[in-house]
């Protein structure tokens, strides 16, 4: 009988020796998971705060972008104000200069009929002179 006690003593601890290894075998093979898990989270970890830095940078970047199309589009602005300011001032000058041009062609035109005028009584006055010269070589006749 304590052949066979020892013997199952012996088979117990053996079974118990095997699930020890085995365990062992299992923690061993649990703890490389793990720390493979860890190495990912880290790898994670330095990936999201590379991403996070790509995308402070971009922020970044684009408010620059926003604020130099904002400046450019203030001087677009500004230039179409000037030049609507300058095609307005252009436009009243052209207008006087119009009205300047009408008042020297009414003044030529009236000049025009001045001098017709004048020549219409110089001819009449030589008609008459010439009428009063005959009327003259007449009596004197």
């Amino acid at each position: 009988q304590r052949d066979q006690a020892a013997a199952r003593v012996l088979e117990e601890a053996q079974q118990t020796s095997d699930t020890n290894a085995s365990q062992a075998l299992e923690a061993s093979s649990l703890k490389e998971q793990l720390e493979a898990a860890v190495e990912r989270e880290a790898a994670q970890a330095r990936a999201t705060a590379d991403l996070q830095e790509q995308l402070r940078v971009a922020v970044e970047e684009a408010r620059e972008l926003e604020s130099q199309r904002d400046q450019a589009a203030a001087r677009v602005l500004e230039e179409a104000q000037q030049t609507s300011d300058t095609n307005a001032s252009q436009a009243l000058e052209a207008s006087s200069l119009k009205e300047q041009l009408e008042a020297a062609v009414e003044r030529e035109a009236a000049q025009a009929r001045a001098t017709a005028d004048l020549q219409e009584q110089l001819r009449v006055a030589v008609e008459e002179a010439r009428e009063l010269e005959s009327q003259r070589d007449q009596a004197a006749a």
